[in-house]
């Protein structure tokens, strides 16, 4: 699957995101690495170590802040992920 618009199949696009402490705002506290650029992002209220991102090319990535990365290893299928056209 490719998203309509060509700009995000750049492969020199950054796929990083940060997360930042307003008060220290020298360095982010954490880096997400998703498998595509992020299009939004969201915590769960009772756990905000858990993440839920929604990637520019469909996929639906769970991030775990306790872990290195935050990458919690899960993914959507590609072949079941969504894209809006």
């Amino acid at each position: 699957l490719n998203f309509q618009d060509e700009r995000f199949e750049d492969p020199r696009l950054p796929a990083s995101s940060y997360i930042w402490d307003i008060t220290n705002s020298n360095k982010p506290l954490t880096e997400l690495i998703p498998p595509s650029p992020l299009s939004c992002l969201r915590f769960n209220p009772k756990s905000t170590d858990s993440l839920v991102g929604g990637c520019y090319n469909g996929l639906i990535t769970c991030f775990d802040l306790r872990k290195p990365n935050g990458l919690a290893g899960q993914c959507s299928p590609l072949d079941s992920s969504l894209v809006e056209k």
